[in-house]
């Protein structure tokens, strides 16, 4: 009997990969798991020229620019690392590769998978922390990486066209006191602790919040005035303050968007830029 033919490997720019759960349950259905998996993706992208991801509801989305080989061996170790972060207890099924032919198709590829939590619905997340707009705007610290390579790639792209499959036009850098932004800002679960990441965060903080009492900053980060003060002698990286003032401005908009499922006291309409 014959062998059957070895299956021929296209030539390709790179791939896309979709990862689902064997039992398709949701696949991170908090804010903390969500901010987990944005933090897999920061630490395993930029080897593997990782230019896009999103978690939909039951699935995951990477676009990477990478050989077969490499693919495969990225969605490996996304397996091991998601079923870790993510506390799942069930397997992921056999990874889904897609050949991204040419530079065109990469760049379908990237609004494809930007839009892809709104275009299956998924309503679990209106602020979208599945998804690598966030890195992409510079309103999360975790993979400075990201921005970089989508400009070389695609350097006519503009912030427009990437937050346009979201449904925005544009948003507005603001200041303020949102204790989940900063813990979106900086990928984390909580701000308790007293890891350097918590208190970057803090520190960043304290800086928006220009307007509030030290009591009331210390009430949104869970510490007490005299901790509040402690922080107050260093200077945060100026690159954590924009981005922490980026996500209060992106998620005030995303929330701003008619059919929002969660509508913040803060919410305004959406900015042009």
């Amino acid at each position: 009997m014959p062998t059957p033919a070895a299956v021929k490997i296209p030539v390709a720019l790179g791939w896309q990969i979709v990862l689902h759960v064997s039992d398709r349950r949701a696949l991170a259905p908090s804010a903390a798991r969500r901010r987990a998996l944005a933090r897999v993706l920061a630490r395993l992208g930029d080897a593997f020229g990782v230019y896009a991801w999103c978690a939909a509801d039951n699935h995951l989305h990477v676009a990477a620019f990478c050989t077969h080989e490499q693919a495969r061996e990225l969605a490996r170790r996304l397996q091991i690392a998601l079923l870790r972060s993510l506390e799942l207890d069930v397997s992921f099924e056999r990874p889904r590769l897609t050949a991204i032919n040419d530079a065109a198709h990469a760049r379908s590829v990237l609004t494809y998978i930007i839009g892809q939590a709104t275009h299956h619905c998924a309503r679990q997340d209106d602020v979208h922390e599945g998804n690598c707009i966030h890195d992409l705007v510079g309103a999360r610290v975790i993979a400075p990486w990201l921005p970089v390579r989508v400009r070389e790639h695609f350097p006519r792209v503009t912030r427009a066209q990437l937050l346009a499959p979201l449904g925005l036009e544009g948003f507005v850098d603001q200041g303020g006191l949102d204790a989940e932004a900063t813990a979106a800002a900086f990928a984390l679960g909580s701000l308790g602790g007293r890891s350097d990441e918590v208190l970057a965060a803090r520190r960043a903080t304290i800086a928006v919040a220009t307007t509030y009492t030290q009591v009331a900053i210390g009430a949104a980060l869970g510490v007490d005035e005299r901790t509040v003060r402690r922080l107050t002698r260093g200077e945060p990286p100026a690159a954590h303050v924009v981005a922490l003032r980026r996500q209060i401005g992106l998620r005030t908009a995303l929330l701003s968007r008619p059919g929002s499922l969660v509508v913040s006291d803060r919410a305004a309409p959406a900015y042009r830029n």
